[in-house]
C-alpha cells in the first residue's frame, strides 16, 4: 500500500490523491473500509509512506556500493555522479510531491532534507564547484529525460555521466577555470542582486 500511495501522491499530489485510487491500485475493493484497517486517514498514510521512503534512501546511502572507491580521479568523479544520479532517481517521487504541493505538505521537504541534508551542506561552491555544477547538470539530465520519456537527447546515461565526470575533474585539476574577470564580475553582480532582494 505504501508503494501505491507514494506513486499516487507523486502523480497527483497529496490534495489530488484519493483513498479510493490508492485502494484500487493495491487491489482492495474501494469503499469497503479496507484502507482504514491499515491507516486512520490519508495524512497517516502520507507520513508512513514518507518515513519508509526516507528509511530506504538512508539505507541505500549507507551501503558500500554507493561509496566511490575508484583510484583514478575521473573514475571517482564519475562514480560519485552515478551515485548522485541514483539518489536523485530514488528521491524522484518525493521531489515530484514536493513540486506538486510546495509548502502545503512540509513533511515532504523535511524528509528530503533528512536524506540529502548532510550532502547538501558539504556540497558548496567553495568546497567543490565542479561537483556542484555536476550535480546541477545531473538534476537537469534526470528532469529532461523524464520529459522526453528516455535518455535526454538520446545521450546514454553512461556517456553523459562519464563526460560530466571528465568536466568535473577538469575543474578540480584547474580551479582557475572558474576564476578570472568573467567569474569575478558574475560573482560581484550576483552579490549586488542578492543585497537588493
Amino acid at each position: 500500500m505504501l508503494d501505491a500511495a507514494v506513486a499516487v501522491f507523486a502523480e497527483v499530489g497529496y490534495t489530488g490523491a484519493t483513498i479510493t485510487e490508492i485502494e484500487r491500485r493495491v487491489g482492495l475493493t474501494p469503499g469497503t473500509g479496507s484502507f482504514y484497517r491499515h491507516f486512520p486517514d490519508k495524512a497517516a498514510l502520507l507520513r508512513a509512506a514518507i518515513d519508509r521512503e526516507v528509511s530506504r534512501c538512508l539505507d541505500d546511502l549507507q551501503s558500500p556500493e554507493w561509496s566511490p572507491t575508484a583510484a583514478e580521479p575521473a573514475e571517482d568523479a564519475a562514480t560519485t555522479l552515478r551515485r548522485t544520479l541514483a539518489i536523485i532517481r530514488r528521491l524522484d517521487p518525493l521531489f515530484r510531491l514536493m513540486l506538486n504541493e510546495g509548502d502545503r505538505v512540509p513533511e515532504v521537504r523535511a524528509a528530503v532534507e533528512a536524506v540529502v541534508g548532510d550532502e547538501q551542506r558539504r556540497l558548496t561552491w567553495d568546497a567543490d564547484p565542479g561537483l556542484l555544477i555536476g550535480v546541477a547538470a545531473l538534476g537537469g539530465y534526470h528532469l529532461f529525460s523524464g520529459f522526453q520519456g528516455g535518455s535526454f537527447q538520446r545521450v546514454p546515461e553512461d556517456t553523459f555521466v562519464e563526460a560530466l565526470g571528465a568536466l568535473v575533474d577538469g575543474v578540480r585539476s584547474d580551479p582557475t577555470a572558474l576564476t578570472g574577470p568573467r567569474h569575478d564580475r558574475s560573482v560581484a553582480e550576483n552579490s549586488v542582486l542578492a543585497t537588493r532582494e
